[in-house]
């Protein structure tokens, strides 16, 4: 999954959720404050919004000028009192790996580690790759997920 400066990540696990959101930069974001069901999908939300917002402070600082980024910013500090307290932190992060705990609603509690990769090029961007401990439980529920995305209808773009 990749990772723009503007934190349009998207969890794939919930695309239905997402899709209650423009397709903008920042959606992921915006999902991760103002949608009831992140707080549902992380089993420690606010560590993990938290250092979202530091990491949105990070980039603010490496591009003051990126008006999407203001926009995501303004956004988020009129829509969410949360957001407000963690920016007026001035906390920055820079995320390179760690583990998020996801309460997934078919399968329970999963546990993936992740890692950033810089991507080079002219817009910079990040690949955040995510893994499980081969065998474990969380593994498995990953696989159940993965087989029931394989085995569901696809429906063709223009809606037939």
């Amino acid at each position: 999954m990749a990772h723009s400066r503007r934190g349009s990540d998207t969890p794939r696990t919930w695309p239905d959720a997402l899709s209650r959101f423009p397709p903008l930069p920042g959606t992921y974001p915006r999902w991760a404050l103002l949608d009831e069901e992140a707080r549902q999908r992380y089993v420690d939300w606010e560590k993990v919004v938290s250092s979202m917002v530091g990491t949105l402070r990070l980039d603010a600082g490496r591009h003051p000028d990126d008006p999407l980024l203001a926009q995501l910013v303004g956004d988020l500090s009129v829509r969410s009192e949360q957001f407000r307290r963690w920016w007026a932190d001035h906390r920055v992060v820079e995320r390179r790996d760690g583990i998020k705990r996801l309460d997934h609603p078919l399968v329970g509690r999963i546990d993936v580690f992740y890692e950033a990769l810089e991507v080079t090029g002219e817009e910079a961007q990040t690949l955040f790759v995510y893994s499980t401990d081969p065998g474990s439980e969380s593994e498995s529920k990953l696989r159940v997920l993965a087989d029931r995305t394989r085995s569901a209808p696809v429906e063709s773009a223009s809606g037939h």
